[in-house]
């Protein structure tokens, strides 16, 4: 069962987050956790996804299980999806098997919920190691859309569409299955498109973009690809990425927003003129609360005062939640600033060490409540019911190939072949990490710099 689900789950080209899946069950697990935490502020993919298909759910759950070895699983829900999670309650009590290995994780409504480390202490009680990663304390922690695809693989069905959210100024916020690679204004348009006027053009504004040079936009509107925290802000025709389950649609003169356009030399000056190092960011990084050794203070200090190397170098231990940001009294983007390092310390090769983490007696009375985030981003009238509202259809997609571990898939198909939905279009080097990209639907074929574009 084990290595026929493996080779099923490599062919149809499922990812674990920044691995191939195939890849982390290989690996044995004492504990897996079922990631529905909906982290992204706005998010509703993952409730969706449980209430709808919860079934397929349970049957992904148990596959992961019975490949690694894991004697007992946990689900981490989001407290605001009770209709997903008594759905997927009513699954596992109905196994013979998941109804004697299956546990809920209490999770508080802060931000962030999830992440796979954070989920990891607490499912297994033991502190990841700084620098580490859930399979350091026997955990694999899975998002409900990979035990979904699990599934789906194992009945020989590849990935070709991702479920996402469209919030923020739409007119109906909804959630969707999108075709890998569909322009992300036509997931806006499914949405009823942008409220109010027509977008009118700004006199400035720019896109910083990660190795700090700049793109231009052109509305009043902006789209953020993964959401107003750990999101991008891209542009309305830019390809839908397959890691990506949410859209969010602000105005660009929005605290969210602007921090997203403000040019990374912008946010470089502004915290060397004007951080107080009052250390809020600091206080409330969740990962600095789980005992690992990162200071966001000091990382931007580090920009200006010449602090020694080790500063600059726990950047790599950032998660790209943006808590410090919204914790800033001084509006300065602690985040901006430490993820540029941490791209600078991942282009170069660099890895983390590995430490024993010792989290902070006091890290339960420092955790962001979700509705002051919500307040503090102007966020709070965008929190709505987005209903799953089926599939939408393309007539032209351009499929990304960057991958998410780095490097870029090859195609395997040339201009002006035919190709099948469902079709291997793109290969990932050899190796371990190998994985197929497919076509998310059929059409005509013409190789591009972003990368496969197919056409009916």
């Amino acid at each position: 069962m084990g290595s026929a689900l493996l080779a099923k789950l490599r062919d149809a080209g499922v990812r674990a987050g920044r691995e191939p899946a195939h890849v982390l069950l290989s690996t044995p697990a004492e504990v897996m956790v079922a990631d529905g935490t909906d982290t992204a502020p706005l998010s509703r993919a993952d409730r969706e996804l449980v209430a709808r298909y919860p079934q397929d759910v349970a049957r992904g759950l148990k596959l992961a299980m019975q490949a690694t070895g894991a004697r007992r699983a946990v689900l981490a829900l989001a407290p605001e999806a009770r209709e997903a999670s008594g759905a997927l309650a009513r699954e596992i009590s109905a196994d013979g098997f998941l109804k004697f290995h299956v546990t809920d994780l209490k999770i508080a409504s802060h931000y962030p919920a999830g992440g796979a480390t954070h989920l990891a202490a607490l499912a297994t009680e033991r502190p990841v190691p700084s620098g580490g990663t859930p399979e350091d304390v026997g955990a694999h922690v899975l998002s409900v859309r990979t035990l979904l695809a699990i599934a789906e693989a194992d009945r020989g069905q590849p990935q070709t569409h991702q479920l996402v959210s469209i919030m923020g100024e739409v007119n109906r916020p909804v959630t969707v299955w999108v075709p890998y690679g569909l322009p992300l204004m036509r997931l806006v348009a499914a949405a009823g498109g942008i409220r109010g006027a027509a977008a009118r053009p700004l006199a400035r504004s720019r896109a910083a973009t990660a190795d700090g040079s700049t793109a231009g936009t052109a509305a009043d509107f902006v789209y953020l690809e993964g959401g107003p925290l750990g999101g991008q802000a891209a542009s309305p025709d830019a390809p839908l990425r397959p890691d990506t389950n949410l859209v969010v649609v602000l105005r660009a003169d929005s605290r969210a927003a602007a921090t997203h356009l403000t040019p990374l030399e912008v946010h470089t000056r502004r915290a060397l003129s004007t951080c107080e190092n009052c250390e809020q960011c600091t206080a409330v990084c969740p990962r600095f609360l789980a005992g690992w050794r990162i200071e966001p203070h000091r990382i931007v200090r580090a920009l200006a005062r010449a602090l020694p190397d080790e500063v600059l170098v726990s950047a790599a231990l950032c998660s790209g939640c943006g808590v410090c940001t919204v914790a800033c009294p001084a509006g300065l983007a602690p985040d901006i600033l430490t993820l540029a390092v941490r791209e600078q310390l991942a282009r170069a090769g660099f890895e983390p060490r590995i430490e024993p983490a010792r989290p902070r007696s006091y890290a339960a009375d420092r955790r962001l409540p979700r509705e002051r985030l919500l307040l503090r981003l102007d966020l709070a009238r965008y929190d709505v019911a987005a209903p799953l509202a089926g599939t939408l259809a393309a007539d032209r997609v351009v499929v990304p190939l960057e991958l998410p571990w780095g490097g870029k898939a090859s195609p395997v198909v040339r201009d002006g072949h035919r190709v099948k939905a469902g079709q291997p279009i793109a290969q990932s080097p050899a190796g371990d990490l190998a994985l197929p990209v497919h076509a998310p639907m059929a059409g005509s074929v013409r190789l591009s710099p972003l990368g496969v574009e197919i056409s009916a």
